[in-house]
């Protein structure tokens, strides 16, 4: 969004479901359904790439020379166990190491957080403490764009305007 608001000169590409239908997107994003050539054309010529998980290994690709990977991790909030002694799946934490071998930055909400990262997967990633985009709507102050989300949750939801809403 920051990047389409300041009309900033980048080729954005998203790499969708393979079997879903990709949501709309605004016309200067160019959905690309992942496992196909046209995918794989965007990865390799891609300058950076942006992860919220352990993609990167699923799909078995590895970054070229001179390619940033940065990882979201999906929302995190710092609190979620992941870590090696935590996750029964063996397959995954080795998955993931891979993954954090390859990060370049991780993106973080919290001093908390980046504790959680370091000592979990990203030891050698720099740890950048931004915020995550799917979280920080919840401690915005009162902008019309948070009234406006507010008020298209009460209607999805057929709350009444002066309800309560807890996040579980």
């Amino acid at each position: 969004e920051e990047i389409i608001k300041r009309g900033l000169p980048y080729k954005i590409v998203w790499g969708s479901h393979p079997k879903k239908q990709a949501a709309p997107f605004p016309p200067e994003i160019t959905p690309v359904k992942r496992e196909t050539f046209a995918f794989a054309k965007e990865m390799a010529s891609a300058r950076i790439l942006i992860d919220n998980g352990i993609s990167m290994v699923h799909m078995n690709y590895r970054k070229k020379p001179g390619q940033i990977l940065m990882e979201t991790w999906h929302g995190a909030i710092g609190i979620k166990k992941f870590s090696p002694q935590n996750v029964n799946n063996k397959r995954w934490v080795k998955n993931a190491l891979k993954e954090a071998s390859m990060t370049d930055y991780c993106i973080s909400n919290s001093t908390f957080e980046n504790d959680v990262y370091r000592e979990d997967y990203w030891k050698e990633s720099e740890i950048l403490t931004y915020g995550h985009a799917r979280n920080d709507i919840l401690c915005e102050k009162d902008t019309p764009r948070k009234a406006a989300i507010r008020d298209r949750i009460y209607k999805h939801f057929k709350l009444n305007p002066d309800a309560r809403i807890c996040m579980y």
